[in-house]
């Protein structure tokens, strides 16, 4: 596999593919095009991908709470920039990966696979769904990847910033009622580079770490490697818009397991904390 094009190069999962493909990787962030703008986006798309063998879509809009009134900027960035994407990656005989959630999935059943029927609850994930399906609409070879609660270097989330927050002894606020798998960032990069050179079948597959945890739990987990002076205190929250029990289980494809959830969290609590 030669050259690989990441969109959404300044997000969490972006940076850590930068780490993994070094200079055989080519980026883009908001600098270079503002992925809301469509005019123009498939004339831009055909510009930046002409000298690459792959794609990765990295770039979302990935605040729950705020896509329930930006609605539009959320469908924008979730589905019809992906369908763009996906219908420039196939005109240009591109091998693609496009990454999407858990949010797909209401909570109810709590354990999915691939197949298993999406019913998502808040405006996020009913546009990731979306997403999904038109990219494989106009793109069936394309690969899309589901993962959860993804943490890493430059996250905006609970479990990227958790360390960040014990480091200056804040109190930590976090509840106990969702069930998923936190995914460290650097490892999903590289079953994604793996899945590509692989030359997969098309299709809908689950990629994330192997433990399920709740964010009380990672944050006890995490306050414990780091000794802080910071209290974790359990809060309950409005889960309306959230899968209580989101845990998705891979029945396409047999990647190299993630190291256990303490080792990871570890790893990243210490290179924060610099430890």
């Amino acid at each position: 596999m030669g050259r690989v094009a990441v969109l959404g190069a300044s997000g969490t999962l972006g940076r850590a593919l930068a780490e993994v493909l070094g200079n055989s990787g080519k980026y883009h962030t908001r600098k270079v095009w503002d992925l809301r703008k469509l005019e123009g986006l498939e004339d831009f798309l055909f510009a930046f991908l002409e000298d690459v063998d792959a794609v990765i879509n990295a770039a979302a809009y990935t605040n729950v709470n705020r896509a329930e009134e930006e609605r539009e900027e959320a469908f924008v960035l979730n589905a019809l920039f992906p369908e763009v994407l996906a219908r420039v990656s196939r005109s240009l005989g591109l091998k693609m990966v496009h990454v999407s959630t858990d949010y797909v999935f209401d909570g109810r059943v709590g354990f999915y696979r691939e197949d298993d029927e999406p019913s998502p609850l808040s405006v996020y994930g009913r546009t990731k769904l979306e997403g999904e399906r038109r990219v494989l609409g106009v793109y069936p070879d394309a690969l899309v990847v589901r993962t959860s609660w993804l943490f890493g270097l430059g996250g905006k989330n609970f479990f990227s910033r958790l360390p960040f927050m014990l480091k200056r002894g804040e109190d930590i606020y976090a509840h106990s009622h969702q069930l998923s798998c936190p995914t460290y960032a650097p490892r999903l990069a590289g079953v994604l580079i793996g899945m590509l050179r692989a030359g997969l079948e098309g299709g809908i597959y689950h990629i994330t770490g192997k433990t399920p945890t709740t964010p009380y739990d990672f944050a006890l987990t995490v306050s414990a490697l780091l000794h802080p002076t910071s209290r974790v205190v359990h809060f309950l929250p409005d889960m309306s818009i959230r899968p209580r029990v989101s845990v998705l289980l891979s029945n396409r494809y047999d990647y190299p397991a993630f190291p256990l959830f303490e080792d990871f969290s570890r790893y990243y609590a210490r290179s924060v904390a610099g430890l």
